[in-house]
């Protein structure tokens, strides 16, 4: 019975001893080091495909299937609970454990990770959840939770989880199309007409799941006004200099000169920009030396 630690050790130390003794079993011992180094546990520094496909002389693309093939037959080991031909099985307790995290999460669609985090810290009397954060990244391949990438600025990269893969590409999408239905309102809208509008782009999907993504979402904020949901996008999070300047723009209502409307951007930005960035983003938002919102055609 696996793991073969101690039961008081870290939840997260566990799923990786267990991993680290399932893949002792594989047909070569560095398809076990690779999955070690390529996650960073057992001790090991974490490697990408490249640093492996060099330390084991195969191509990066052999290493990336192999990961996947064996990271597969994790996933199976975690989801039955045992294999018969290695005569080996997962501690009853590990195995509820990961049940109660697929069950609390995976019909959200799209969740927070440092709303996981929490959770793992209040369930599972982790408090030391991003010390053990090479553990974690196995524990969300283990039970099919995938990381966003970057969506539309920095600050969104990492941050939300997709718990459900069936649904796993529309998320993206359903950001993609509110973001830019914002921008072209440029006041705030009511959450009925942007789910509307979303869900004629996407096709059929659950409102609340919309509407619990966009507000995971820092470049879009929701409000009441009169018991009514409004939404409306925060353009200065925006990665875009061009959609700044369209911000400050929209809330002047008047013509202004490109350094006004620079330095007014910068008042906002822990990072000033510069003119010329402008220039580059949107060539057709800098006509001349002062700007017009009309000129900006969203």
């Amino acid at each position: 019975t696996l793991p073969k630690t101690p039961s008081g050790f870290n939840f997260l130390f566990q799923i990786s001893s267990v991993v680290s003794t399932f893949c002792s079993y594989l047909k070569k011992p560095e398809y076990q080091l690779i999955i070690e180094k390529y996650y960073g546990i057992s001790g090991n520094k974490k490697l990408d495909n490249q640093d492996l496909a060099a330390l084991y002389n195969y191509s990066s693309e052999r290493i990336r299937q192999l990961r996947k093939i064996h990271l597969k037959a994790i996933q199976n080991f975690f989801e039955n609970g045992a294999d018969e031909e290695k005569k080996i099985q997962i501690h009853p307790d590990i195995l509820a454990k990961i049940f109660k995290i697929k069950e609390d999460f995976q019909a959200k669609g799209c969740i927070v990770l440092a709303d996981f985090k929490a959770y793992l810290t209040l369930n599972f009397n982790l408090t030391d959840v991003d010390t053990y954060s090479n553990e974690l990244d196995l524990l969300l391949d283990i039970i099919g939770f995938n990381r966003y990438g970057k969506m539309e600025t920095s600050f969104t990269e990492s941050r939300l989880l997709s718990t459900d893969r069936k649904s796993h590409n529309i998320f993206p999408r359903i950001g993609e199309r509110a973001i830019q239905f914002l921008k072209k309102k440029c006041i705030d809208v009511s959450a009925e007409e942007l789910i509307i509008d979303v869900k004629k782009r996407i096709g059929a999907f659950e409102n609340y799941q919309i509407i619990n993504f966009l507000k995971r979402l820092p470049e879009i904020e929701t409000f009441e006004v009169d018991d009514e949901n409004r939404i409306q996008i925060k353009f200065h999070l925006l990665s875009n200099a061009s959609d700044k300047a369209f911000r400050v723009l929209s809330l002047k209502g008047a013509q202004m000169y490109i350094d006004d409307i620079v330095n007014e951007i910068n008042r906002e930005l822990d990072h000033p920009i510069s003119r010329w960035i402008i220039d580059f983003f949107n060539p057709d938002l800098c006509i001349c030396s002062r700007v017009n919102m009309e000129v900006c055609s969203y």
